[in-house]
């Protein structure tokens, strides 16, 4: 489904966007939502009304997609860090080794994002001392220039 970005979160612009659509369209909770070029802008959530729904955006603190690092064996837990980017979280130290450059994609795990679906690429890594490492991701799609988008009307669950 096609949709608009007719507004914008006032307080952080990488939080949540409304579009033009809502539930006379079809739109419900936990909906993917993709930009122009098919990549991971985020998911529907309440509220949605007739022709309007929000979509929190991939970037928001509280937003958690479950990912792989494409070609490797390296899962891990995505979430914004509100100012543009991503931070992949949950990924253990003593694994295959995750560097710069490294495809992110969504792996279907967490039931609502459709597995393969590109999100971004990794930017940066910092080793820690902890058990996890610090990876910092440059999303692919352009949050701040999000006007056209496509809503997947279709569930994980139906998928498979």
């Amino acid at each position: 489904l096609s949709a608009r970005v007719i507004g914008r979160d006032a307080s952080n612009g990488y939080r949540s966007v409304i579009i033009n659509r809502g539930s006379l369209d079809g739109v419900e909770k936990n909906m993917v939502v993709l930009d122009e070029s098919g990549y991971l802008v985020g998911r529907t959530i309440k509220p949605i009304t007739f022709r309007e729904a929000s979509v929190q955006l991939i970037t928001d603190e509280k937003s958690g997609v479950a990912v792989d690092i494409a070609g490797k064996n390296v899962k891990g837990i995505i979430s914004g860090d509100g100012k543009g980017a991503c931070l992949l979280k949950f990924v253990l130290s003593t694994d295959t080794p995750v560097l710069k450059g490294d495809k992110i994609v969504t792996n279907g795990v967490d039931g609502i994002f459709l597995p393969s679906i590109e999100l971004g690429i990794v930017e940066e890594v910092v080793l820690s001392s902890s058990l996890f490492s610090d990876i910092r991701i440059n999303t692919f799609c352009d949050i701040k220039g999000l006007d056209h988008l496509a809503v997947l009307r279709i569930k994980p669950k139906e998928f498979f």
